[in-house]
């Protein structure tokens, strides 16, 4: 009982040790059916998922208790109030594959304005506080889940439109040469013409060069959706940029029209 009393602290404590985002934004993965006889569950909802988040919670307590106590009896230290993470703030989503990560800087609520005070909001940090509501609702329908789940149908489509420095990107694990990327998007071409592309080798360092191409565009009609299939080959690109990691599109100006990305495929990969 005294372990389950610690879930919320846990959840509390993680934000202030990874100098995170003190809400939780909680997006279920649904069970992906890996062949006719066999179905791979969510880690979410596995049967020792309560236990394994208990762990985890007296786990993060017991880090932050030591790194506190290390900081507080050494001469002119502090514990670090800085986030050095290479991608802030932000959302992701592994494919059901896992051959790539998809994910953006675009967040679901407004992080820069929102107040918190763990000392009076303190639910608001616990992954108990799953939000609800109309923008909730539209949230899981509409969430990054979407673009990843090989069906034009459904779309990653955030709330709000696009302004510059909004970027959305893919992670392929590892430096790799030769891939081919398929993205189908929503939005305009008229919006995606203004993106500009990006790779890098650490998510850190990014290169932007003319020969960053869009290889061809198709045109998709489903029922009252039109959407655009984009082929990407890194062979076309200058050699020195044929390999890399990650691969961003990045808005350059503000636009009057949100991202709206469909469907996301690795056509192909060599080491």
């Amino acid at each position: 009982m005294f372990y389950i009393e610690l879930l919320g602290h846990g959840d509390v404590f993680f934000s202030i040790w990874l100098n995170d985002m003190p809400t939780q934004m909680l997006v279920d993965l649904k069970s992906v059916a890996a062949s006719s006889k066999e179905t791979v569950k969510a880690f979410s909802s596995t049967e020792n998922f309560e236990i394994y988040l208990t762990a985890s919670a007296v786990l993060a307590i017991r880090k932050l208790d030591f790194s506190l106590r290390l900081n507080e009896n050494q001469s002119n230290s502090t514990f670090p109030r800085q986030s050095k993470r290479r991608l802030p703030y932000t959302t992701r989503s592994p494919s059901l594959t896992d051959d790539f990560i998809f994910f953006s800087n675009v967040l679901p609520v407004d992080i820069e304005r929102m107040s918190f005070d763990m000392a009076t909001d303190f639910d608001r940090a616990t992954y108990k506080n799953v939000p609800s509501g109309s923008n909730f609702t539209r949230y899981t329908q509409h969430n990054t889940l979407k673009a990843v789940d090989y069906d034009n149908r459904t779309c990653w489509r955030p709330l709000g439109t696009v302004r510059k420095g909004h970027f959305f990107a893919v992670d392929v694990f590892r430096i790799q040469k030769q891939v081919t990327l398929g993205i189908t998007i929503g939005h305009s071409l008229k919006l995606q013409k203004t993106l500009d592309m990006r790779v890098s080798f650490d998510g850190v360092f990014w290169i932007s060069h003319q020969s960053l191409q869009i290889n061809s565009i198709n045109s998709i009609q489903l029922a009252s959706m039109s959407l655009f299939r984009l082929s990407i080959n890194s062979k076309e690109f200058l050699p020195e940029l044929q390999s890399f990691r990650y691969i961003a599109f990045n808005a350059t100006v503000d636009f009057n029209e949100a991202f709206q990305v469909c469907d996301i495929q690795l056509l192909n990969m060599s080491n």
